[in-house]
């Protein structure tokens, strides 16, 4: 079946792909109503080395962050473990959050990324997180035994005022269930069609042709539906004699 047939088969059945279609547009619209949307935040922090660390001559701690990508990492990792994700996740449900070194920068930055069901709740998780780093990096260097002048401290650089809106997830809840209920209607009118076509050109069913109207082939007469009316609608000839068996004449008759 080429494509010019199965579009002619799908609009024989156009009164399917019209409720489909309009089944189609319902979907996506209640899935649209029924996804909400979510509220994006993020910080961004920067590790600075303690003073005590600095040489004499310099007391500038932004001159001596290239040693400090390593501290970093160490403290992505202790602020996004699993523990850190399941407590957020039991006080603040639907909520995740995101903590990476920052790749647009080569400096020590860290960048949290708080996705919540309100724009309150992701204020909430994102402070939370940033005082969590920052705490998590005291306990880090005192479990070394570090002096308080040579610690590493951190310093929130930006921190949004105002969530953002993700609508991600309701288009494409909308447009998959849309996308579901258009295929479905797609395959029924094509099965219609097929099952339509099917008893159409079954065995014993009445053939019609241009001629005449034939009856059902069966076992004793397999030649019923077949069409006589052109051998019947023909007048019958005699047939021609050849010249061996024609009459002679009366001269031409053997004497007895």
């Amino acid at each position: 079946m080429n494509l010019g047939s199965t579009l002619r088969g799908l609009s024989r059945r156009w009164w399917i792909l019209v409720v489909g279609l309009l089944l189609a547009a319902s979907a996506s619209g209640a899935a649209f109503a029924v996804a909400h949307s979510t509220y994006e935040r993020s910080a961004t922090l920067l590790l600075l080395p303690g003073k005590g660390s600095l040489p004499s001559d310099s007391q500038n701690p932004f001159l001596f962050l290239g040693g400090l990508t390593f501290a970093a990492d160490i403290l992505v990792r202790a602020t996004g473990s699993e523990n850190m994700q399941h407590q957020i996740e039991l006080e603040h449900p639907g909520t995740s959050f995101e903590v990476i070194r920052d790749p647009t920068t080569a400096g020590p930055v860290i960048r949290i990324t708080v996705t919540a069901g309100s724009a309150d709740e992701s204020e909430v998780v994102l402070k939370q997180l940033t005082d969590e780093a920052a705490s998590a990096l005291h306990d880090l260097q005192a479990a070394e035994n570090i002096g308080a002048n040579e610690r590493i401290t951190t310093i929130t650089v930006t921190m949004d005022d105002h969530a953002t809106v993700r609508n991600r997830m309701r288009i494409a809840l909308s447009v998959a269930a849309g996308l579901a209920v258009a295929g479905l209607t797609v395959a029924v009118s094509a099965i219609a069609e097929g099952l339509s076509v099917r008893r159409q050109t079954r065995p014993g069913s009445v053939t019609i042709s241009r001629r005449g109207v034939g009856r059902p082939a069966t076992d004793e007469d397999p030649q019923a539906g077949e069409d006589h009316t052109a051998s019947s609608a023909l007048p019958e000839t005699p047939s021609a004699t050849t010249p061996s068996e024609a009459p002679l004449p009366p001269a031409a008759r053997p004497d007895r």
